[in-house]
This record gives structure tokens, C-alpha cells and sequence, in this order.
């Protein structure tokens, strides 16, 4: 992870199963300026443990309503008030 001593507020929403887990809807994440998707991930990972990182092997991630395979997926830069959504796969048919 960078480490300028800059950092970088990161909003990030839980949708479905992965708001139980992490019994809330959405948090803040301060993460150092230049930090990528995969270190947020980290931070999460620590933060809620096992069962989040089960639902996250499933999950779509997206970043300001994109999603990070458009992008340069886990290596995607994060920037100060971004918005990253991380939705469980749909069920139905």
C-alpha cells in the first residue's frame, strides 16, 4: 500500500448477504492516497474476517457505479471521495 501521508476517505456499500455480515449498510474507509482496490479489500478482509471473505469471492465491485473490470480491476486506484459498491452475485430466473 502507498504511503505518502496522504490519505483518502473511501465510502463503500454492502448490499444483500454482505450487509448482514457486516452488519451494516455502508462505512468510511481511510486509506493512504493511491491505494488500489486490492488494498482496500485488505483492509475490509481485517476488519470483518472470514465469513466477508467468503461472500467476496462472488461479489461484483464497483467504483462510482462502474464496475472494476472496466477498469484495471483489484489494481484500480482509488481517489477521496469515491464510492465502491460491493453487490452479492443475483439469484433468479
Amino acid at each position: 500500500m502507498p504511503d505518502s501521508g496522504k490519505t483518502a476517505e473511501i465510502r463503500v456499500k454492502f448490499y444483500g448477504n454482505l450487509s448482514d455480515i457486516t452488519k451494516t449498510r455502508s462505512v468510511t474507509m481511510t486509506v493512504a492516497e493511491g491505494s488500489t482496490v486490492r488494498d482496500l479489500l485488505n483492509q475490509l478482509l481485517i476488519r470483518f474476517g472470514e465469513p466477508f471473505q467468503e461472500a467476496l469471492e462472488h461479489a461484483a465491485i464497483l467504483i462510482n457505479g462502474r464496475t472494476i473490470e472496466v477498469l484495471k480491476g483489484l489494481e484500480t486506484e482509488l481517489n477521496a471521495e469515491d464510492v465502491v459498491m460491493i453487490v452479492p452475485p443475483m439469484a433468479g430466473g
